[in-house]
């Protein structure tokens, strides 16, 4: 991926552009809809295919919160935009500043040179102060550049949104959550060495990922796909703070066993994608006990898997 922080240094690279613009959290099926059309645009008319987001996600710096969780990390987002077909990105610095331009400051200023071609962007997008610009006011001021307006994609019984994917997923609603994404949903993450204890007194070694921006799926032992190295294994997601350790006060952790895999994995980073959930988090009266439920958790995820393929490949 090639990332750039403004459209005027983009351009001076690749030339004549087709420009993508939202936060794109989580890339879901309706996100997909503006890549494929803006891939298809840019293929018929010569141009680079290109995304507009920013960093910090608006979210965080409108609230003053920075442990607003979403869906998709900024690295996570960049890599999913390569699976697509799309290879350049623009992360504009997003400030209070930034959102307190007028929507023609921030068109003129930031979105907008006479390289860029076209601009995709959903029906409903908004920016500039306040969330007043619209597609509407981009079509004023389009002067050497057309806009193509993507509509909302709607589910059976909801619109397809980051927000309502988010709440499925805190829900712990995998499969609804696996719907509108188009894909099974999964976090990124860097491997960090954590107490060792699934390895030394578990005999059952874990990939422990660092601490994440993205939304997590409830506490329990979830069935589900690792990718590191640019190969995907199978194995068991545990998500929660090992209460037959720890007391509720421990920090949540996200560990990942590969099966039948033995082999140092600090420092990589890893995407970990989640299949089905197996069973809630339980205190143990024995070590014993927990080696023999792990025993169990590892056969039906194995079971679960044995005949499933990866969504992190599409």
């Amino acid at each position: 991926m090639n990332v750039f922080s403004t459209i005027d240094s983009l351009t001076s690279e690749v030339g004549n552009i087709a420009l993508a613009c939202g936060n794109f959290d989580g890339i879901h099926q309706g996100h997909q809809r503006v890549f494929k059309e803006l891939v298809a645009f840019s293929s018929k008319h010569g141009l680079t295919p290109v995304i507009f987001s920013f960093d910090p996600h608006p979210r965080k710096v409108l609230s003053g919160n920075e442990t607003v969780q979403i869906l998709t990390s900024l690295d996570h987002k960049l890599q999913l935009f390569e699976r697509y077909g799309i290879n350049h990105t623009v992360v504009f610095p997003f400030s209070k500043k930034v959102a307190a331009m007028s929507p023609e400051e921030f068109v003129n200023d930031c979105l907008i040179n006479s390289s860029v071609k076209a601009v995709f962007a959903g029906q409903k997008w908004r920016f500039g102060s306040k969330g007043t610009g619209t597609i509407d006011t981009l079509k004023t001021m389009a002067d050497g550049f057309s806009v193509q307006a993507i509509e909302e994609l709607v589910g059976a019984t909801e619109k397809i949104s980051s927000s309502h994917i988010r709440q499925h997923l805190l829900n712990g609603e995998l499969q609804t959550a696996e719907h509108f994404l188009g894909r099974r949903f999964s976090i990124l993450g860097t491997v960090v060495r954590g107490e060792q204890v699934a390895g030394k007194l578990l005999n059952c070694p874990t990939a422990n990922l660092a601490s994440l921006s993205e939304v997590i799926p409830p506490n329990g032992i979830y069935a589900g796909f690792g990718k590191f190295d640019g190969k995907v294994y199978p194995g068991v997601i545990n998500v929660g703070y090992s209460p037959t350790f720890h007391d509720e006060s421990a920090p949540t952790k996200v560990e990942f066993h590969v099966f039948d895999f033995d082999a140092d994995l600090y420092g990589k980073e890893m995407e970990v994608e989640f299949v089905e959930f197996i069973r809630g988090e339980k205190k143990f009266d024995s070590i014993d006990a927990l080696i023999l439920e792990i025993k169990n958790d590892i056969a039906r995820c194995r079971e679960i898997l044995n005949d499933l393929e990866t969504t992190m490949e599409q």
